[in-house]
C-alpha cells in the first residue's frame, strides 16, 4: 500500500456544503472525491508543466542545464534531435533560396 501523509486545509462552510451536496448525488464519501478530483488536477497541472519546460528546452529557450535543474534529469536524446532540428530549420529554409 501507499505510504500516505496526513495534509490539513481550511475551507469555507460554502464550499464544504457544495462538497456534502456533490457526494451525496454522485454517491460517493465527500473526502475520496476530493482526494480523486486533487489528484486529477496535480496530475494535469504536472503534465502542463513538463510540456512547457520541454517545448521551451526543443525552442532554446533554456539550457541543458537549465532544464536539468528543473525536471531533476537530462533532457532525452530524442528532446535533444528536436532542439537540434528545429535550430536548424530556419538555415535549411533559408540556404534553398
Amino acid at each position: 500500500m501507499e505510504e500516505t501523509t496526513q495534509f490539513n486545509i481550511r475551507l469555507s462552510q460554502i464550499l464544504i456544503d457544495d462538497l456534502k451536496f456533490v457526494g451525496k448525488h454522485l454517491n460517493i464519501n465527500r473526502n475520496e472525491w476530493l482526494k480523486y478530483k486533487i489528484a486529477e488536477a496535480v496530475s494535469e497541472e504536472k503534465l502542463r508543466i513538463i510540456e512547457e519546460i520541454e517545448r521551451a528546452f526543443a525552442y532554446g529557450r533554456i539550457t541543458e542545464t537549465e532544464f536539468e535543474n528543473k525536471m531533476g534529469f537530462e533532457p532525452t536524446r530524442r528532446l535533444k534531435r528536436l532542439r537540434d532540428s528545429i535550430a536548424l530549420a530556419p538555415q535549411k529554409y533559408f540556404s534553398n533560396k
